[in-house]
């Protein structure tokens, strides 16, 4: 019997990363209160990104330091942690920007190289694509969902 696509033990744990990364990334969104137009363009450059692999990452950076520059003009802060952080110790709050930036850069990294790998293994560009922007859409879902059943008051 024919094995319809080889999955190697890296790519299981390429798989687990992208699964937490944009688990978090769609707790994130939904703790900030990210507008539909962020959850839309975010879920076009994954699409971009899973279907291009590692020459997007250039239109990803962009795109996640457009989001990062809007939250600092905005000054924006989770209530439940606290909305007035911005104001009270800007310095710690313009540290926790920067490593959202750098946990972004990570994640888009991290996708382009699973996409790449899947190809180095033999999977055609259309498993490829379709299994990660599923993997990364259904994590962002669950992000969405974990604040959800947890914070429920906001």
């Amino acid at each position: 019997m024919k094995q319809l696509f080889r999955i190697d033990i890296t790519i299981w744990f390429y798989f687990l990363t992208l699964l937490l990364s944009y688990t978090f990334v769609g707790w994130i969104f939904t703790a900030f209160a990210a507008s539909w137009k962020i959850w839309l363009g975010t879920v076009a450059v994954i699409l971009h990104l899973a279907i291009a692999g590692t020459e997007a990452i250039v239109l990803a950076n962009a795109w996640v330091l457009a989001i990062i520059f809007t939250a600092v003009i905005q000054k924006i802060w989770p209530i439940y942690l606290g909305g007035y952080l911005p104001k009270i110790n800007a310095p710690l709050w313009a540290i926790i920007m920067i490593l959202f930036w750098l946990l972004a850069i990570f994640f888009i990294v991290i996708l382009a190289l699973t996409r790449q790998k899947l190809q180095k293994m033999g999977w055609k560009n259309r498993q490829a694509s379709l299994s990660l922007i599923i993997l990364v859409i259904l994590a962002l879902g669950m992000g969405w969902m974990v604040f959800k059943t947890t914070f429920n008051n906001y």
